[in-house]
């Protein structure tokens, strides 16, 4: 047993502990403490990438996107139809490989920023690809534009849901007091402790900001409010990736589908931030305008994986930013973002107990058509679907309080 242990340590711990100080010495380098700064590297790596920021500086909260746009299809090739015309033959659904990964490998802006003011020709150099940055501005969809983005609009709004919003059913569960305590009661309960001797304690008993102390041997031990709070994160980086990666879904659309694709034959059913299921009237997306074939298949490696030789497909089945098939069938039914049904095999039910509750397809089409509620279990929370008219809603409540932890509505 001790030649075991001996070996253990010669060939595993001793290792282990110099590869530690190697990795420490590396990036203490570079003025970050593996220790203090985080001890996992996405944490380390968003403090080297972070530059000082105004203290005025504003920002807004962004995510990524998440669209629905026909809730049911199912028993495709007798019931449904693509924009009332043609049959639907089957549900495509694309997923895009390490969107963050591919976004993130684009230009970012790193560096000081700079305020540019607005001169003449800024559109032709935003058209010609020879602006780099980020522009505020007044944008809309002219009028006679509107029905043709319709299928996907290009501008994501940001909007503040309201108590107003909701049905009245939910109005009666939500408290429109209701904060959440991640975003607002974690950062005020910060607090800052020190230890000051006894010709300091009058200064400090004063403060705005004093909670309390607690007398020591030789002085005193101040708590006291936090009163700022040092925003440590790349806001900037965040900002570029969640937009890019809107982008690349755009492109998708815009430059490949809706380009190739003559509308009567495809239609979206849902879309998630890395994600787009598709109605269309073939078996494959092979349904191709005829006058634009060739040039598909010339650019179909820009979009698709290759799928000529076993190799490429492999190869293409990670490169970040192609869209790769992960469903192949004939039904969706979506009720919100983060919920669908696509078969036993593919579906998604986000915030509900897989092991606890039985999930089947029948659930779903009760809580897209049935006016009722649904209840599902989970460890102290209980989940509600219900579908009103347009709105799907579905709530959280804590069992034991009876009080709303989290609602979305779409």
């Amino acid at each position: 047993m001790y030649d075991l242990l001996n070996d253990y340590n010669n060939l595993d711990a001793k290792p282990g502990v110099e590869a530690t100080k190697k990795l420490g010495n590396f990036f203490q380098s570079l003025n970050l403490d593996i220790h203090k700064n985080g001890i996992f590297v996405p944490r380390l790596t968003l403090k080297y990438l972070w530059h000082t920021k105004s203290k005025d500086c504003e920002f807004q909260l962004f995510k990524g996107n998440e669209e629905l746009y026909h809730k049911y299809r199912d028993d495709l090739k007798k019931t449904t139809r693509i924009r009332k015309g043609k049959p639907c033959q089957g549900i495509l659904g694309y997923d895009t490989n390490a969107l963050y990964l591919w976004a993130i490998s684009q230009d970012m802006p790193c560096g000081e920023h700079q305020v540019v003011q607005v001169y003449p020709g800024i559109l032709k150099d935003v058209l010609d690809n020879t602006f780099f940055g980020m522009i505020e501005c007044d944008i809309a969809v002219p009028e006679h534009l509107k029905e043709h983005f319709a299928g996907m609009p290009p501008i994501f709004k940001n909007v503040e849901i309201t108590c107003n919003d909701l049905s009245s059913d939910t109005q009666a569960h939500v408290n429109p007091n209701y904060k959440s305590n991640r975003l607002v009661e974690n950062f005020l309960k910060h607090e800052t402790v020190k230890i000051v001797t006894g010709d300091n304690y009058i200064k400090n008993i004063r403060r705005n900001d004093y909670i309390e102390h607690q007398d020591m041997n030789k002085g005193c031990e101040f708590r006291f409010k936090k009163m700022s709070f040092k925003q440590s994160l790349p806001i900037h980086i965040r900002f570029q990736v969640y937009q890019l990666a809107k982008l690349r879904v755009l492109q998708f659309y815009y430059d490949s589908i809706d380009y190739s694709i003559d509308k009567s034959d495809y239609q979206y059913c849902m879309m998630d931030t890395d994600s787009a299921y598709i109605a269309i009237s073939d078996e494959s997306l092979e349904v191709i305008k005829p006058s634009l074939k060739d040039e598909f298949k010339k650019n179909r490696h820009l979009w698709l994986e290759r799928d000529d030789t076993i190799e490429n497909k492999v190869y293409d089945s990670r490169t970040p930013g192609l869209f790769k098939l992960e469903y192949e069938g004939n039904c969706i039914i979506s009720l919100v973002s983060k919920m669908y049904y696509c078969d036993e095999n593919k579906f998604s039910s986000k915030g509900i107990n897989k092991k606890q509750n039985e999930i089947t397809k029948q659930k779903y089409v009760d809580a897209l058509k049935v006016t009722d509620y649904i209840y599902t279990t989970n460890p102290k929370l209980t989940k509600i679907w219900q579908y009103h008219g347009r709105n799907t809603t579905y709530i959280t409540l804590q069992t034991d309080t009876t009080l709303i932890d989290q609602y979305q509505i779409i």
